[in-house]
């Protein structure tokens, strides 16, 4: 808008001046538009080919790093919840700052995706706190597996025939697209983009790709790639409407032989005032271009009384995995009845109605799955997030 009234004023007084300001107005066009590179240098089509031929050079890599989160006071609180509307009171209520330890395993399109590190979660009386969980997500080219490990409540896991469930997954989302931007299911559609600006920045030149249909709340809106092959991504901007909501910045390893390789990112989601909403500050603390992998690496075997949700067609919905491997078969109105997870262990399926809450690690609140948890509301918050603030 600023741009659009400034070019108007300058095409307005272009129009007014006599001549000879004209021809010298003219002049001082055409100095800046030689001092900036042409933008037909560099094509969508170009910078596809390079990443193409990046992903083929990387067909493995195991990466494990360090994660530190900043939440501001109030991050979740009234409309942004992770609990839901209502919630009440103010999430958290404090500045605080959250340690996560994260590894990404990637063969061929299998990944292994491990995760452990507290979120803002529910507690069995009613609180909410920052609670442990250790997550481990599986796709082994045919089937995703998920198994979360909980400080309180009983341990999910989830069974799938969709690649989407771990592609989505926010929490690992940076490295995968430094790797593979277009490997990964969720990975850059270049289609959907069109050479924009170019500049440059600390030294380096960029070129800017810019969405042709932004979606209202689009995390990927922009994104700025060196302008020199093999065309690293460097920053993706998420704007809300108009305004900048989000922000990722990746660094890169460059060893004068072999593949760069993704050092070093921040997140940055933008609070209504301006300032930082939340943070997530990751550094890598190994990599291996060449690890040792095998199947088992990319399956997980649910441990006895693992609450299964299984989504494969044919499959039943929702299961108790007994000691012996046998399911114990979770029906939808018995969890409409307010069933709990002590009342599921302790009857056949069907059977199971009111009960008490015994213990928090062997007990659950009245849920119709037990996957909706904290975690993963917390980090579908990252991918949806709608704080803005101008640019």
């Amino acid at each position: 808008m600023r741009q659009s009234t400034y070019m108007s004023r300058v095409s307005a007084f272009g129009a007014s001046a006599p001549p000879a300001a004209q021809i010298a107005l003219g002049s001082v066009f055409v100095m800046i538009a030689c001092a900036c590179p042409t933008l037909g240098e560099v094509t969508i089509r170009d910078i596809e080919a390079h990443w193409k031929e990046r992903e083929k050079r990387m067909p493995c890599l195991k990466l494990n790093w360090t994660e530190s989160r900043f939440y501001r006071r109030g991050a979740f609180t009234d409309g942004r919840s992770p609990f839901g509307e209502g919630a009440g009171g103010t999430w958290p209520a404090e500045d605080t700052v959250v340690e996560f330890t994260r590894s990404l395993l990637y063969d061929g399109g299998r990944l292994r995706f491990n995760d452990d590190g507290r979120y803002l979660s529910p507690t069995p009386d009613g609180r909410r706190a920052f609670l442990r969980i250790q997550t481990t997500k599986t796709w082994n080219l045919r089937e995703f597996r998920m198994f979360q490990d909980r400080e309180y409540w009983h341990n999910p896991g989830q069974i799938s025939a969709h690649h989407r469930d771990i592609h989505g997954d926010a929490q690992f989302r940076p490295p995968m697209l430094a790797c593979w931007p277009l490997g990964a299911s969720n990975g850059i559609p270049l289609d959907a983009y069109r050479i924009g600006r170019t500049f440059s920045l600390g030294g380096t030149d960029l070129v800017v790709l810019e969405k042709v249909r932004r979606m209202e709340h689009d995390s990927d809106a922009e994104l700025w790639v060196e302008r020199a092959a093999p065309f690293l991504l460097v920053r993706a901007r998420g704007y809300s409407g108009m305004l900048l909501a989000s922000e990722l910045t990746i660094e890169y390893v460059r060893p004068a032989s072999g593949q760069a390789y993704p050092h070093r990112w921040k997140r940055i989601f933008f609070a209504e005032d301006g300032g930082y909403e939340m943070t997530a500050e990751a550094s890598v603390t190994s990599h291996d271009f060449e690890p040792t992998v095998n199947d088992r690496d990319f399956h997980i075997e649910f441990p006895p009384n693992t609450w299964v949700w299984d989504r494969r067609p044919g499959e039943p919905e929702q299961y108790i995995l007994r000691e012996d491997g046998s399911r114990r078969v979770i029906l939808l109105d018995e969890l409409r009845r307010g069933a709990t997870y002590q009342d599921l262990l302790e009857t056949e399926s069907g059977k199971a109605a009111h009960g008490k809450v015994t213990s928090p690690k062997k007990s659950a609140v009245r849920l119709t799955t037990p996957l909706i948890v904290a975690a993963l509301c917390v980090s579908a918050f990252f991918v949806w997030k709608g704080a803005r603030t101008p640019e």
